[in-house]
């Protein structure tokens, strides 16, 4: 599955969860940024290829506050969270790599 079409699903997934209009936006733009970073960085486009490696790497590049894909102040465990959030629906079984979880 590609990273674009995993975002939709997501997206879905979302609103049949009846999440705000805002929130759904809020994961849209924050998957599109790492989406971004994943082609941009490592030539990923598909869900199957991507790490907790590379996650971990995206992390690390927004925790600096250096990203070219960052276009404006998001908080920082909001992203986290979020991104968490994908990669448990898309990946459930590389979850316990990844930083926050449990």
């Amino acid at each position: 599955m590609t990273l674009d079409e995993a975002a939709k699903e997501f997206e879905f997934d979302c609103k049949i969860r009846h999440l705000s209009p805002k929130t759904i936006d809020n994961y849209g733009k924050q998957l599109r940024y790492l989406q971004r970073f994943l082609e941009k960085e490592f030539s990923i486009s598909t869900v199957e290829d991507v790490k907790p490696s590379h996650i971990k790497r995206f992390l690390s590049m927004m925790d600096t506050r250096h990203c070219p894909y960052f276009c404006s102040c998001f908080l920082w465990r909001k992203l986290t969270k979020q991104l968490l959030r994908f990669y448990i629906w898309v990946k459930p079984a590389s979850v316990l790599s990844l930083p926050g979880a449990k």
